[in-house]
C-alpha cells in the first residue's frame, strides 16, 4: 500500500495504438505505479465503486471491474492511500458496440450508458436481478451483435 495523493488517467497515443486500452494509475509526482490492461480498444470512461474496486468501459463493448482499495485517511489533508493489484476482476460483456460512461452507485450497483441508447443497472445482490426471459433476451443479443462482427 502506497501512501499519498494519486490519480488514475487514460494514456492517449498516436505512436502506440496499444495504450489506449491501458489505464494508468499514477502519483502526483507523475509516476506511474500501476497500468491496468485488459480491454481490447480504447477505454472511454472510469468510475471508482464504494468497495475501492475501479470499474472501466470501452470501445470493446465491455465493462471491467479491477480490485482494488482506497481509503481516505485525513480530510484536512486530503491524503488518500490506494492499492490496485491490477488484477481484473469480472469482465461484463455488453451487447453494443461502446460504453460511453459508467457510474457506482452508493450500494455498489454498477450503471452503464452504451452506444445503443440504453442505460444498464448491474447488481452483485440477487434479489436485484432480471427474471430468467430478460436474461435470455440479454443473451441473445449479445450473440446477435458478436456474429455482425
Amino acid at each position: 500500500m502506497m501512501g499519498g495523493l494519486l490519480y488514475l488517467t487514460l494514456r492517449f497515443s498516436r505512436l502506440n495504438p496499444i495504450i489506449f486500452s491501458e489505464i494508468h494509475v499514477w502519483t502526483l509526482e507523475g509516476d506511474t505505479i500501476h497500468t491496468l490492461s485488459g480491454h481490447t480498444s480504447f477505454v472511454y470512461t472510469l468510475s471508482l465503486l464504494p468497495s475501492g474496486d475501479l470499474v472501466s468501459g470501452g470501445e470493446d463493448r465491455s465493462v471491467r471491474v479491477w480490485k482494488g482499495a482506497y481509503i481516505v485517511e485525513c480530510m484536512s489533508s486530503k491524503t488518500l492511500i490506494m492499492c490496485l493489484d491490477g488484477e481484473c476482476a469480472q469482465v461484463i460483456v455488453l451487447p453494443a458496440i461502446s460504453v460511453w460512461a459508467v457510474s457506482t452507485m452508493p450500494n455498489g450497483d454498477i450503471v452503464a450508458g452504451t452506444s445503443d441508447g440504453v442505460i444498464r443497472v448491474f447488481s452483485e445482490k440477487e434479489e436485484r436481478w432480471a427474471d430468467l426471459q430478460t436474461l435470455k433476451v440479454w443473451l441473445f443479443g449479445i450473440l446477435f451483435v458478436r456474429q455482425r462482427l
